[in-house]
């Protein structure tokens, strides 16, 4: 056929990765294009004193503090390596929620704001300790102490992207080194808060979550395409950004 002389010769299994490669590109557009609301994930780690037990810790703060007096959502509450972990949602006054914190705590416990930062396109060969290491290095930190926090995930075209949670003070540091750039294995790499998109599971609006929704009721439509009549496991759409009518 004139136009597509070559196309009829390539394999099937070229043609479904070209395939893949395109609606991968078209999804990249579309996230691109989203209105995002651009907040941080925060975490709290808390070592407790000798003689203090983080059930006590934790007793004593609930009874002090509330979360909502600071417009701030408690995730989630997990030991790490010693530590207790509270990891804290992406809206709400991180700071005062700390110092009310510190303060119902008092002599039990030390207290330390962290922050998520992310470092992508980091080749498949490198390991999480390889980028711990690295940002050691660069914070005069000893490895084991940051590598605790460190997770790799896959990336496309091979791949990855680090997050790693580290002491406000350290991330601000980080930040701040050599244009926020970061030597992992030969390559330098960009280094960034770690950002995420707020989107509400009742109206699927961005911007708000849903105990604060002031939209239509939508849980009943596809949380991928926006239609109803079927849920996102069994969408046959492709992702796009739906402008939705209250």
């Amino acid at each position: 056929m004139e136009g597509d002389d070559e196309g009829w010769l390539k394999p099937p299994e070229q043609k479904k990765k070209e395939a893949r490669e395109e609606k991968r590109k078209e999804k990249v557009k579309t996230d691109q294009n989203r209105p995002r609301n651009k907040t941080l994930n925060r975490a709290i780690k808390i070592t407790a004193k000798e003689g203090k037990t983080y059930a006590d810790i934790l007793t004593e703060m609930k009874r002090a503090v509330y979360p909502k007096d600071h417009n701030t959502i408690v995730k989630k509450i997990r030991t790490q390596k010693q530590d207790l972990l509270i990891v804290l949602g992406k809206e709400g006054n991180t700071s005062s929620f700390n110092n009310a914190l510190v303060k119902a705590a008092g002599e039990s416990a030390t207290l330390i704001p962290k922050t998520l930062v992310e470092i992508r396109d980091i080749d498949e060969t490198v390991s999480a300790n390889e980028v711990a290491a690295a940002i050691g290095r660069v914070l005069d930190t000893p490895t084991e102490q940051i590598s605790n926090y460190c997770r790799l995930h896959t990336g496309f075209a091979s791949t990855q992207t680090a997050t790693v949670l580290l002491p406000t003070d350290l991330a601000s540091q980080l930040l701040k080194n050599d244009k926020s750039k970061i030597k992992i294995g030969w390559v330098n790499r960009q280094i960034r808060e770690k950002q995420q998109v707020t989107r509400c599971f009742k109206s699927l609006d961005f911007g708000h979550i849903s105990t604060k929704c002031p939209g239509p009721d939508r849980r009943n439509t596809c949380y991928k395409c926006g239609q109803t009549g079927h849920q996102i496991k069994d969408c046959q759409q492709d992702t796009q950004m739906c402008h939705m009518q209250g």
